[in-house]
């Protein structure tokens, strides 16, 4: 699986969607710059409905 390929097209149907989200998990760490191996994509879906 490219994980890549995954986030890009995930990011695009929820902007699509109109869909508030937030990457979290090893995938969030990584980007703020602390290694960390992870095979998955965390996301905090915002309801709407609150």
């Amino acid at each position: 699986m490219d994980i890549v390929a995954t986030l890009n097209f995930l990011l695009e149907e929820f902007n699509k969607q109109k869909i508030s989200y937030a990457i979290i998990g090893g995938l969030a760490l990584h980007t703020a710059g602390v290694p960390r191996a992870t095979s998955d994509i965390d996301f905090l879906i915002f309801s709407r409905y609150v």
